[in-house]
């Protein structure tokens, strides 16, 4: 009869460890839409517009052609795109979100890979590419910083808005 209960209890335990588990691993990741909220906060400097305001055109193509794996063979679970206007400024802000962290950070390798053609921006390419967690953000603008300063968790961070 004891080791019943104590059977019972273990089984109680254990299932509780793996629902934390489970659910920890969820609450990490993010949406879309919760990486793409602190633009709410600029739209005295960006306002949203319609269309595609690539500044190259390899970032609206991997957009377009995302699910095909010529780029990358992780394919996203959403993708979205929002264009805006930052002064004299157009943008367009893709955002793919995948099932983990790993999954985005590979895919932004390769997209930095085809979008820059290296590791880093350069005069030709001045694309902002990062992660938030499991979302990859890639700032299509000829100028992205405002756009990727406000999207990026690490430079809200050092800049004091923990927002």
């Amino acid at each position: 009869m004891k080791l019943t209960k104590l059977s019972a209890m273990f089984t109680s335990v254990v299932a509780a460890i793996i629902m934390y588990t489970i659910h920890s691993a969820s609450a990490e990741n993010l949406s879309i839409e919760e990486v793409f909220a602190p633009v709410s906060e600029i739209q005295d400097k960006c306002q949203l517009i319609g269309g595609d305001y690539t500044d190259r055109m390899s970032a609206s193509y991997m957009y377009t052609r995302e699910d095909t794996g010529w780029i990358t063979r992780v394919h996203s679970i959403r993708k979205a795109a929002h264009s805006f206007r930052c002064g004299e400024n157009p943008a367009t802000v893709y955002l793919y979100e995948y099932a983990d962290e790993a999954a985005a950070a590979q895919v932004a390798h390769d997209a930095k890979e085809y979008i820059w053609g290296g590791k880093k921006p350069s005069s030709h390419h001045h694309e902002a590419i990062f992660t938030v967690r499991n979302v990859l953000v890639i700032v299509s603008s000829f100028y992205p910083k405002i756009l990727a300063d406000c999207l990026d968790p690490r430079v809200r961070i050092k800049s004091g808005d923990h927002k």
